[in-house]
């Protein structure tokens, strides 16, 4: 699972290195949004609203983005200001000005249209390898390790998948303070679905959620 510090300290990377990049307006939505891995890939341009601050998730099925819940999975998400800010330099400076196969303009691309899952899974892996932004824990050298090959970047012990990133930001969410259904409502899952596959606190986190009640409790 992706946690609240590591997450900043790979935006921060890319904020000063890779500012406004694709890998950056992917990684700091994909945290802001803790959207799957469909719901991103389905993201038109005109989904982006600059001037409300919103992204909306649409379920477009007879093009080959539906999202995991379809109709109902559909959702406005108010975004963060550094998010919205990051998505306009993106698409004013990096974004292809492509259409995909259906003639929709994702609204993040590549250089054939819309990026397959696979390619947004290899962003995660490489954008989570330590050696991104610092040094190896595993002994390895940037320049001669097999996990920064293109189609080994899953096999670095420290690579990520979308979805622990999406459990890591439900789960800071929480941590947060921000309740179970507006959590819910933001990521399209069911309040029972985060407590039982989402939501993992350490016991460090856990702990805290639990002192405020517990002190207005009082003796």
């Amino acid at each position: 699972m992706l946690g609240r510090e590591r997450a900043h300290a790979i935006l921060d990377h890319l904020d000063r290195f890779r500012y406004a990049t694709r890998d950056h307006a992917l990684f700091i939505t994909m945290w802001d949004t803790g959207a799957r891995i469909s719901g991103l890939q389905a993201l038109d341009l005109d989904d982006f609203d600059a001037e409300d601050g919103t992204v909306r998730f649409v379920s477009r099925e007879e093009s080959e983005t539906r999202l995991k819940n379809g109709l109902t999975g559909e959702r406005l998400n108010v975004l963060n200001e550094k998010t919205v800010e990051v998505l306009r330099h993106y698409i004013r400076e990096h974004r292809r000005d492509v259409e995909d196969d259906f003639g929709r303009k994702p609204l993040f691309t590549s250089k054939f249209g819309r990026p397959t899952s696979s390619t947004f899974r290899r962003t995660t892996y490489n954008l989570t390898h330590p050696c991104f932004r610092g040094g190896c824990p595993h002994d390895e050298d940037p320049d001669t390790c097999q996990y920064r090959e293109h189609g080994h970047e899953s096999k670095c012990p420290s690579a990520l998948s979308p979805h622990p990133i999406r459990t890591g930001r439900i789960t800071d969410l929480r941590n947060r303070g921000v309740r179970i259904q507006k959590v819910a409502g933001r990521v399209d899952a069911l309040p029972d679905t985060i407590r039982a596959y989402y939501d993992k606190p350490n016991l460090g986190e856990e702990l805290d959620r639990r002192r405020d009640e517990i002190a207005e409790a009082g003796l």
